[in-house]
């Protein structure tokens, strides 16, 4: 099947053959008829093209319609638009020769040609013949304005015997249907890729990470036949090949962890549907459960955790907890999961007939609210915040997972609304599937489904029928665009009317025919098919590429291997690989970058919103990251990581300033360059001096096998040299001629060594007396000032959990205390320090506090605490200064007032700064831990570790150390970090040369 091009002659042949038919039995006397009338046929070409979309039945502006011979002897609210007797004189050739039809669009005319008007003149004069019974629909054959239900993309697949003409090794038919297009076309292929070169793309290609110098000189040495094909067989075995793979599904599906818009709350659990895609890569899941499974596995038979999980697809897009109209925003909802739906598995951008009947494609209007029905009977319509647009755990009997199914068996009617408005409901609309295949357009069953309606079911088993073509040439478009770097179709989620025609038709079909063929059902014999071919082992240079440019400038007929840039994760896992720091666990919640203050500048919770994960966890591949739609890392930001808010078929590829920036500024490439040159200078030389010669070129060598694996030439290694020379001298230049020594402040250097001033220490691993039930009868201070937490009433005590990872004591939200015995403080400059969990509901709670109302401390108190859901309370003068994280984990919490101004941190990540001190406190009245002073009530709900209090205002390299020592005993977390020492000339240099190596386009592109 060639490419269908849309020209007026085709069109004319067509429309002279049938002038679209409502009904196929009428087919035939159409035909006849339409060679009857040649003036008809003309004029509809016209009418079709110009005119039907306006004027047809459900569809008739000004009252007139144009699709019907009823329709148009009737006339319009404007009475006849046609004169029989004096056709010249008739109202519409009026309109159109005053180009008021077709009506402007955007300001422009749209007057006929003048070939359309004489068609139109001619057919009026001959009396306007209209042959019996037949109506011009326009989604039944593809105009050139306008596809209809003859378009290829949804035509069944036809197999096509491979062509014979041979330009490479044929043993892989994909060669085949390439070499005959390159000799239409006069080209020929360029030769293969060297060794190097084409493991390295594949290595890249199946796992997303750089190859090894190991492999790729056991590579280099194998001699067998088959060198290549083992080394397919070995990394499509690899659990890399569903991470690498899965993160082109997730920008498909609009994949974040997070739910958008202001408050961006995280979406439980999400993350358990990204390790289902890796897991269903890894595991070569068939296509047809692939697919059914995440519109309908809580409804497939056999259905089980697993299944559920995968419907998480319908629940990963934004999420709106308040609406400015919740019966509105319910139909943004459903057109969201119609969207993902079919831009997914069919590339069709169905949400657009949510309006009115598809522009370009044939899809009616109906057509969206019938596929939209099988998603109306989910939780659509507005519920609880709490369950961020889900069902209940309950409804999905399953806990801790993010999915979907159906309310039940009896919803609510589905409605055609007018115009997409809610408020403007038409004719109930029953469940079914797109028009444009009628052959498969049967009722939704419902008898096999006891709990659900069972239509997202049906949907899926449409969508996986042998006989609905589209969405298989869709996902090996998906495939062949990862290998390749552009598709087969170049327009991967748009197979309509307006996206672009398939360069190899034939060859897109025999692939699709494959994805369903045989017992082996699974998708990697496809990337195996692809990564085997000689089209794909095609080397991106060519002897003759100035000539063949002028023939096929984009390369559309893959006469060579397309040059590409690493993206944006390929990236960040390769800076970890080639610094010697990846580490491949697999699964689990995503890891929090450090972000510097200025990319948390604009949030609204600031600090609070983000806290950085371990450094350990931080050294995980990048599909692993929290994918929060707020905040997205700034590294993966300008390597054009995607909107998560909207399906992305392809990703933009940008080269930018910023790119080289980022590469040689970021934060995270400055640690690991750093920690990188520290191991390997250890290694090779233990002093803080230039390297002897050998030394030298030793750890040149090293570094350019870890990032690029391979050795340094001799040229390079004396340019590295000089390079390493020159930055010696620089940097030895700067550090004679600053004038900034270096100053530190008293650390301290045991975990008992605490900063002086500390005047209370309640530490949940120590000093704890209870009773024999784990109450709390005293928590003694270890600051040795003696102020200890009592509490005599058994009633009133919090209970000691002693548990292995972070001892705490766990308080309920009932009246539990503990009296402080002493005053604290002798004035309101200080530092309070807590280890805490917050699980409580929203409200006010406190950890500490001297407020006291009946001596009339209420205002004027000291307290640290919570309000609201989790908003932070400095005392009454510092009533929101952050929020407190929602993940019931424990949580370093430090507010310090001082001379200087107050400031308020979390985990080492500052949530607010004051330039001015809190207004003057009153602390004579008595402390207490756990409630609001003698209030009666704000007892806190959760866990708290550690108390801390200083009678001064801690410095920042204090704070770091203090809270650095919580971290590490109570299994904290604390970003911050205690200045480090200046870095030496020699370090520097290696640094240097280090971040040049990994920016050179030998590094960041692959050929």
């Amino acid at each position: 099947m060639e490419p269908i091009v849309r020209e007026c002659g085709w069109l004319g042949r067509a429309l002279l053959v049938a002038c679209v038919l409502m009904a196929p039995s009428l087919a035939q006397a159409q035909e006849e008829r339409a060679s009857d009338d040649p003036t008809f046929s003309a004029a509809a070409h016209v009418l079709l093209r110009r005119c039907v979309e306006c004027h047809r039945e459900g569809n008739a502006s000004g009252g007139l319609r144009l699709d019907s011979r009823d329709g148009v002897a009737s006339g319009g609210d404007s009475g006849a638009a046609f004169d029989l007797e004096e056709p010249s004189e008739s109202e519409l050739l009026r309109r159109i020769d005053d180009a008021e039809m077709p009506p402007p669009e955007k300001g422009m005319a749209r007057p006929l040609s003048d070939d359309e008007r004489a068609a139109v003149s001619a057919w009026l004069a001959a009396g306007a013949p209209w042959p019996d019974s037949v109506e011009l629909d326009p989604f039944a054959i593809t105009t050139d304005v306008r596809a209809g239900r003859d378009w290829w993309a949804w035509q069944r697949l036809q197999p096509s015997p491979s062509p014979t003409l041979r330009l490479s090794d044929q043993s892989n038919y994909i060669d085949a249907y390439v070499d005959r297009r390159l000799a239409d076309h006069g080209l020929n292929p360029a030769p293969e890729a060297t060794r190097s070169e084409l493991l390295r793309r594949l290595t890249y290609d199946l796992t997303g990470l750089p190859v090894s110098a190991a492999d790729n000189e056991a590579f280099l040495r194998d001699s067998r036949p088959d060198a290549y094909e083992r080394q397919v067989d070995r990394l499509l075995a690899s659990p890399r090949l569903g991470e690498r793979w899965a993160r082109q599904w997730l920008d498909v599906v609009r994949y974040a962890d997070t739910s958008g818009y202001e408050r961006d709350q995280e979406k439980p659990f999400a993350w358990r549907y990204r390790d289902w895609v890796i897991d269903a890569i890894n595991r070569d899941l068939p296509f047809d459960q692939f697919v059914v499974d995440q519109l309908a596995g809580d409804e497939r038979p056999g259905a089980d955790r697993d299944s559920l999980i995968a419907t998480g697809m319908l629940r990963l897009g934004t999420w709106n907890d308040e609406p400015n109209d919740p019966h509105e925003y319910q139909y943004e909802r459903l057109e969201d999961m119609v969207h993902v739906t079919f831009s997914a598995f069919m590339g069709l951008t169905v949400k657009c007939a949510r309006c009115h009947d598809h522009k370009f494609d044939p899809i009616p209007q109906v057509d969206y609210y019938r596929v939209a029905a099988a998603f109306w009977a989910g939780p659509i319509r507005p519920a609880s915040s709490n369950l961020l647009g889900g069902p209940s755990p309950e409804l999905l009997s399953e806990t801790e997972v993010l999915a979907w199914t159906d309310i039940g068996r009896d919803v609510p009617d589905l409605h055609r609304l007018h115009a997409g408005d809610p408020h403007r409901p038409r004719e109930v609309v029953e469940p079914g599937v797109l028009s444009l295949l009628p052959e498969l357009d049967q009722p939704f069953s419902t008898v096999d489904f006891p709990a659900t309606t069972g239509r997202r079911w049906h949907l899926a088993q449409w969508l996986v029928d042998p006989r609905n073509a589209l969405p298989r040439r869709v996902f090996v478009n998906r495939l062949w665009l990862g290998h390749f770097g552009a598709g087969l179709v170049r327009s991967p989620n748009n197979f309509g009317f307006t996206g672009e025609l398939p360069t190899h038709p034939d060859l897109l079909d025999r692939l699709a025919l494959e994805l369903g063929e045989g017992e082996d059902a699974g998708i990697k014999r496809l990337h195996r098919r692809m990564v085997t071919s000689a089209a794909y082992r095609r080397s991106a240079e060519h002897s003759s590429a100035h000539l063949a440019r002028d023939i096929d400038a984009n390369n559309r007929f893959w006469w060579h291997g397309q040059r590409r840039r690493l993206d944006a994760e390929a990236i960040r896992d390769a800076l970890l690989v080639a610094t010697g720091q990846l580490d491949l666990r697999m699964g689990g919640p995503g890891f929090r970058p450090t972000l510097s203050s200025e990319a948390t500048e604009g949030l609204s919770r600031r600090g609070s919103a983000w806290s950085a994960s371990p450094a350990a966890e931080q050294r995980r591949r990048a599909i692993y990251e929290h994918a929060s739609r707020s905040l997205v890392d700034p590294l993966l930001t300008t390597f054009d990581f995607p909107d998560t808010t909207l399906p992305c078929g392809q990703r933009d590829t940008s080269i930018v300033a910023p790119q080289a920036l980022t590469l040689l500024n970021d934060p995270l490439l400055e640690r690991l360059a750093q920690s990188s040159v520290d191991r390997w200078l250890h290694i090779v030389h233990d002093e803080d001096a230039p390297l002897p010669e050998a030394a030298e070129q030793e750890l040149i060598d090293r570094l350019f096998t870890q990032v690029l694996a391979r050795s340094a030439t001799a040229d390079e290694i004396e340019l590295a040299r000089e390079h390493l020379r020159s930055v010696r001298r620089e940097a030895a230049a700067q550090m004679a001629g600053s004038s900034d020594a270096p100053t530190t402040e008293a650390m301290p250097e045991t975990a008992n060594a605490w900063p002086s001033g500390l005047v209370l220490a309640l530490l949940a691993d120590e000093g704890v007396t209870t009773n024999g039930s784990g109450q709390v009868e005293q928590w003694a201070d270890q600051s040795g000032h003696e102020h200890h937490a009592r509490q005599p009433n058994l009633e009133a005590r919090p209970i000691w959990n002693m548990r292995a990872e972070t001892p705490e004591l766990l308080w309920d939200g009932n009246p539990r205390w503990l009296d402080v015995a002493g005053e604290l403080l002798a004035r309101d400059h200080c530092t309070i320090v807590a280890v805490a969990r917050d699980s409580g509901p929203a409200g006010l709670r406190e950890i500490i506090s001297n407020w006291n109302g009946a001596e009339g401390n209420a205002t004027t108190s000291l307290f640290l605490g919570l309000a609201g859901e989790r908003t932070i309370r400095f005392s009454d003068a510092w009533p929101a200064s952050g929020e407190f994280p929602a993940d019931d984990s424990p949580h370093i919490l430090m507010a310090v007032n001082g001379e200087q101004g107050a400031r308020v941190m979390l985990d080492g990540a500052t949530l607010a700064d004051r330039d001015e001190p809190l207004a003057p406190r009153r602390l004579d009245t008595a402390w207490v831990v756990g409630t609001q002073g003698n209030i009666g009530g704000e007892y806190w709900q959760g866990g708290i570790s550690a108390v801390l209090v200083f009678d001064r205002a801690l410095s920042d390299a204090e704070q770091t150390a203090v809270g650095r020592l919580l971290a590490d005993r109570f299994a904290g977390r604390w970003e911050a970090e205690l200045p480090a020492p200046p870095r030496s000339a020699e370090q520097r240099a290696w640094e240097s040369l280090l971040i040049v190596l990994l920016n050179t386009n030998e590094f960041l592109y692959v050929d």
